[in-house]
């Protein structure tokens, strides 16, 4: 998936996760507890949705993980070898060059390596801040079905207490 694909992909999750959250209709005052009801019927079908999508989005963060591991492992490993020439290097061995070109040399050697692994990197950032929006949003919502669940048992008492 290139990286257009990739944002795209989260983007549209979590308009889709703002929709749930932000579309919410809370019941009016006078209602009553059919109204009550209603709306927390509406909520746990809104939190099941965005589970869904906070789901598919940690996956995408641990793909994006592990991919930026790869990355960051094969750059390593080039550079490592750049350095040594891809022999095992040994004490005082630093040939005609430098410690400080050596490694200037290894530097422009991996420079495409880099590139990638800072992209990567830039990826696993995307999907990391679209799992915490998707978690902000999946706590709102078990918040306000929290607070539907004291007002109907506020009810309830009010009403026991009536007869």
């Amino acid at each position: 998936m290139d990286d257009a694909a990739f944002e795209q992909a989260v983007s549209a999750r979590l308009v889709r996760v703002a929709d749930l959250r932000a579309g919410l209709t809370l019941p009016a005052l006078g209602d009553g507890p059919g109204g009550l009801l209603e709306v927390l019927v509406d909520v746990r079908a809104r939190l099941d949705q965005v589970e869904e999508f906070l789901t598919q989005l940690t996956r995408l963060r641990g793909a994006a993980r592990r991919a930026a591991r790869q990355t960051k492992d094969a750059a390593d490993d080039g550079w490592n070898a750049s350095v040594t020439g891809g022999q095992r290097p040994r004490r005082g061995d630093f040939g005609e060059a430098a410690p400080r070109e050596r490694y200037a040399q290894a530097d422009l050697a991996v420079l495409d390596r880099r590139r990638e692994e800072r992209r990567m990197a830039y990826r696993v950032s995307v999907a990391e801040e679209a799992v915490e929006l998707t978690q902000l949003a999946y706590r709102g919502l078990s918040d306000t079905r929290r607070d539907l669940h004291v007002l109907l048992r506020a009810i309830e008492i009010e009403n026991s207490l009536e007869r």
